[in-house]
């Protein structure tokens, strides 16, 4: 279930911000066989794609996706994609 929640959060917050960079995203993770639900499995993948696709404004949609995970942030799972989408 935090697989799903992780993987929503992600995705609201890149279509928030640019639909053309989300679907650059969407092509990049498609073409791994990921989906934004595996980005919980997979946090250091997502962050080069976001690195990648944003450049140095991948700080900024790091920190927003942070942001909205914020209240699950105690378990350990979840603390631990926050720490490795933060490298």
């Amino acid at each position: 279930m935090m697989k799903d929640l992780i993987g929503v959060h992600v995705e609201k917050t890149l279509l928030s911000r640019d639909v053309k960079i989300y679907e650059q995203v969407v092509q990049v993770l498609n073409a791994g066989n990921i989906t934004f639900s595996d980005c919980y499995e997979y946090p250091a993948i997502l962050n080069a794609i976001l690195r990648q696709s944003y450049g140095q404004d991948h700080k900024t949609v790091v920190q927003e996706i942070k942001n909205k995970l914020h209240d699950f942030g105690e378990q350990k799972g979840v603390a631990r994609f926050m720490e490795i989408l933060s490298l």
